[in-house]
Formats: structure tokens, C-alpha cells, sequence
């Protein structure tokens, strides 16, 4: 293009000259930005490329909640999504759960999915999970970010058979603990439950989190709420105390014989209780009484057998009093 009369008359600029603190500065030395510009001025946060064969059939992968950028999906459940993410200005990461498109127009399970998140940010405890954020995506779509859990759940170590006692005792002691933190602040669990507890390994140093406070907070359940809500059952037949099954008033006596079946569950590599039906399952947590987790496995510690059973009782006035004293009967297996 030919340059206009205009820039052909424009006489060349004057060059200013170098002042003295210029000239002695050193060569090829940058300048440093003057200190009107604060270095935020000029920072532009790098988004991660999300290149995955299954990116077009999630339309979330790549975007960004609360400053954290979804990069894979870890986890799905009836009524949401769970994506590891990394924020995009300090380079952590965390777990982002979104919910689906079914919890934003049932306002029972808005509540739930809303209720856990702010249930577990009530009770700071190195045994329950994290909670950083609660918010909605867009104003619409709910969403939280928790820390992320690098580890395994209760579940998949069940699967690989029997424990050993100091197994057993160690991460029933911190589930313990983190419940009786709860307990303090007025909130009983109501679904715990292998899948809810995780297993991490902080170099030689076991954590266990307990995650998904989904029901708790309710003070009572009644029996066509235990059955279903939406279709699903409200808490985990196979790990629920008979008050809770029954629809009665519970409180963290509750918690404490999902634990029994739990440590059953450990100790024995099954459940006390395997029934097909909900109400069969219902009926035997509620009247029949449980086999002594020696028959199962003999290997069991008889100290240990005591503790499971004594959970397991079926009037909650039987059972442990709190989390602590149950706490302090498996230390005692320790020492």
C-alpha cells in the first residue's frame, strides 16, 4: 500500500536522549515495569487444553466454577457429577460436584445436594472432607468445590476380603472422631456407608475422610421419606439402623450401628445382613439378630466381636452412649 502525502511530509521523530541513570544501565537489562502497574494489570490466567474422546458428549469438561477448570470427570451419581478441576490462577486442585438438570427442578433434592455441601462445611475435621465453596454456575446451576480426595474408597479395600484388627482399629478410631465432631454440632450422618468413606495414604500415614452429608441435619425421617424420595431410598438399607428404617426419631446412636455394620463388613469381608428385598433387609436389621462375626471369621479378635455386636444392638439404649466411648473400646485394641 502506498504510503499517504501526509505520512510522506511527516519528518522523522526527534530521538530523546538517554539520561544519565539509562545510559548507565547495564546492556540487555529489561526494564522494570514502572510501579503504576501492579503485575495483576497484566496477568492472564492459562486455561488447561481439555482434548478427550468423550469432551463432546460432556459439554462441562473446560469450563471454569468458581475459578476452577473441570478437566476430567471422577465420579457420577444419581443426582450429580463429580469432576477433578484445577484453578486457574493458583494451580491447585480440587473436586468440583455439579448437579444435574433433575436436582435444579425438584426442590427435595436442591435441598439435599445444598444440604450436604453446607452440612459438611459446619464441621472443620481432618476426618471429614473439605468443603471451599458453595455457589451457583451462571446463577442457575448448583455447584461446590471440595477438596480432592487422591486416594480409595472404604469400598474397594472391603473388596479385597478380611482386615486385620489394626486396621480395623485405626480407621475406626478416625471415623470416630470425625462423627463425634458431627455429634457435637447437633448432625447425625444417616447414610454412612464404605462408599462414603475414603482411604488415603499421607506418605506412611493412613487419613480417612468421610464424605456425603447429603440427609443429614433432618431430625426425623418418617417412613415414606426413609422409602423413597424421588424414586430412590433416602439412606442405605443395608448399613440403616433399625430406628431409622422404622421411621423413628434418630440421633447419633444411629451413626453408631451403620458403624457396627461397617466394622462387621471389615472384620468379616460381608455384611451381617443379606437379604434381596428392602423390607426383608428392613425386617432383619430391625428383629433378627446379627451372627457373632467369629462364626464368619474365626480369625476375628473376641474384643473386637464384643465392640460389633454391642453397635449392632438393636435398642439404641444398648449400644454405645457416643462416638467417644466407642471411640476409646477400639483404642483400646491398640495398646
Amino acid at each position: 500500500m502506498k504510503p499517504s502525502a501526509a505520512q510522506e511530509e511527516k519528518p522523522p521523530a526527534a530521538q530523546a536522549q538517554p539520561s544519565a541513570a539509562q545510559e548507565a544501565q547495564p546492556p540487555n537489562q529489561e526494564a522494570k515495569p514502572p510501579a503504576s502497574s501492579p503485575l495483576w494489570d497484566t496477568f492472564e490466567p492459562t486455561l488447561v487444553p481439555v482434548s478427550r474422546p468423550d469432551h463432546a458428549l460432556d459439554p462441562h469438561l473446560g469450563q471454569t466454577y468458581g475459578g476452577y477448570q473441570l478437566l476430567r470427570l471422577i465420579g457420577t451419581g444419581s443426582f450429580s457429577r463429580v469432576y477433578l478441576a484445577e484453578h486457574v490462577v493458583q494451580g491447585t486442585r480440587a473436586a468440583v460436584k455439579l448437579a444435574e438438570q433433575t436436582v435444579m427442578s425438584a426442590p427435595a433434592l436442591l435441598q439435599r445436594f445444598l444440604g450436604e455441601a453446607r452440612t459438611a462445611k459446619a464441621v472443620q475435621h481432618p476426618n471429614i472432607v473439605r468443603i471451599f465453596e458453595i455457589s451457583l454456575h451462571e446463577g442457575c446451576q448448583p455447584y461446590f468445590v471440595m477438596e480432592y480426595l487422591d486416594g480409595e474408597t472404604l469400598e474397594a479395600a472391603c473388596a479385597r476380603g478380611p482386615m486385620k484388627t489394626e486396621q480395623i482399629s485405626r480407621i475406626g478410631l478416625q471415623l470416630c472422631s470425625g462423627l463425634a465432631a458431627a455429634h457435637l454440632a447437633g448432625i447425625v450422618h444417616r447414610d454412612l456407608k464404605p462408599e462414603n468413606i475414603f482411604l488415603i495414604h499421607d506418605g506412611e500415614r493412613l487419613v480417612v475422610k468421610i464424605v456425603d452429608f447429603g440427609i443429614a441435619r433432618r431430625e426425623q425421617l418418617d417412613e415414606d421419606e426413609v422409602r423413597t424420595v424421588a424414586g430412590t431410598v433416602l439412606g442405605t438399607p443395608l448399613y440403616m439402623s433399625p430406628e431409622q428404617a422404622s421411621g423413628l426419631s434418630v440421633d447419633g446412636r444411629s451413626d453408631i450401628y451403620s458403624v457396627g455394620v461397617i466394622l462387621f463388613q471389615m472384620a468379616t469381608g460381608r455384611l451381617p445382613f443379606q437379604h434381596d428385598s428392602l423390607g426383608e433387609m428392613f425386617h432383619a436389621h430391625a428383629n433378627t439378630p446379627p451372627p457373632p462375626p467369629r462364626s464368619v471369621n474365626p480369625t476375628v479378635h473376641g474384643e473386637l466381636e464384643a465392640i460389633i455386636l454391642k453397635c449392632l444392638e438393636k435398642k439404641p439404649d444398648d449400644r454405645y452412649r457416643t462416638m467417644a466411648d466407642l471411640g476409646r473400646a477400639l483404642a483400646a485394641l491398640l495398646e
